[in-house]
């Protein structure tokens, strides 16, 4: 299942990309990790939150230092 939602995390859709990461998110994987962490540099703002909840959701201390870092850079946070 992880590798048919995987790709869509770089869909040209913001709506896709922000449904692929929920999904990855809703397998409780640490695979999405990676493809969160990607998606906090996303030009959308409903894709960096996606990847936001879904990496408070796994709880990988991977994700701590790059969730801050893209907290840091978000107006009006």
């Amino acid at each position: 299942m992880w590798a048919m939602i995987a790709p869509l995390c770089a869909d040209p859709e913001p709506g896709v990309r922000c449904t692929a990461i929920d999904a990855l998110a809703a397998l409780s994987s640490d695979k999405v990790v990676h493809p969160a962490i990607a998606a906090l540099g996303d030009s959308t703002w409903q894709v960096r939150k996606s990847a936001i909840a879904a990496l408070a959701k796994v709880r990988s201390a991977d994700s701590v230092e790059p969730m801050i870092r893209a907290l840091e850079k978000e107006e009006g946070v």
